[in-house]
């Protein structure tokens, strides 16, 4: 609901209130995934250093288009309630598979 929503103190925890909002309307295509990356530096830039890679908050994409990660970790309570079982963590398998993507999420 909205009033959840608006007692979200953090980016983190509206990224994981979301998640399962996503994956219900992305039910009808069961290959596609909602994979958390907002601590993965994966997204190239301009920069020819991988200290500028960016971290999206989520991808849309095929399940066999990202390599999984380990959730980051938190000591923040309400994000640990609000993480689901189901959550899924990763990132790109590869910058060649960029077109592969269905969509970025970004949660401001």
């Amino acid at each position: 609901s909205i009033r959840r929503l608006s007692r979200l103190t953090n980016e983190h925890q509206v990224v994981a209130f979301l998640t399962p909002v996503f994956e219900g309307i992305l039910q009808q295509v069961p290959s596609l995934q909602v994979v958390n990356s907002e601590e993965y530096p994966w997204l190239v830039t301009t920069s020819d250093d991988s200290r500028f890679n960016q971290k999206p908050d989520n991808i849309f994409c095929h399940s066999a288009i990202y390599n999984r990660r380990n959730p980051f970790t938190t000591q923040d309570a309400q994000l640990v309630r609000l993480r689901q079982p189901t959550d899924k963590y990763g990132v790109l398998a590869d910058w060649a598979l960029r077109d592969s993507i269905d969509a970025i999420g970004e949660a401001k």
